[in-house]
């Protein structure tokens, strides 16, 4: 992408995220999207408690 003059992307590898019952949130686990926990109300600091994060990631 730098060849072409477009931004080159940030990327993040993180854990394995699961639930509070363990199971991994993936779609095709029926988990549920980040966007719905938003339309229900979650802040990102709502939704990084409840993964058991406690600060929002520090970019470079």
């Amino acid at each position: 992408q730098a060849l072409f003059g477009y931004p080159v992307p940030v990327w993040h590898h993180h854990r394995l995220i699961r639930d509070e019952s363990g199971r991994r949130l993936a779609k095709r686990d029926q988990a549920r999207a980040l966007a719905t926990l938003r339309d229900e109300g979650a802040t990102p600091a709502d939704i990084r408690a409840m993964l058991g994060l406690r600060a929002a990631p520090v970019r470079a």
